[in-house]
């Protein structure tokens, strides 16, 4: 998802993860409760900082080929 200025966004929901990344949510919850994935709460969202999908992606989606 990018915003108006071009810029991707700071951080994006489980859903947006899974979307972006084509997998399901249930793989990004896996890969944040394993430790490949780094999230945080606010409120009751859960919130992946957008480089560290990338990073994640580049380390290979926590080692699933």
């Amino acid at each position: 998802m990018k915003q108006s200025t071009g810029q991707p966004p700071l951080a994006v929901s489980v859903n947006e993860a899974a979307r972006l990344l084509s997998v399901s949510r249930v793989t990004i919850y896996r890969a944040i409760w394993r430790g490949e994935l780094k999230a945080m709460k606010i409120g009751a969202r859960t919130l992946i900082p957008y480089k560290e999908l990338e990073a994640f992606l580049e380390r290979g989606l926590g080692g699933r080929r």
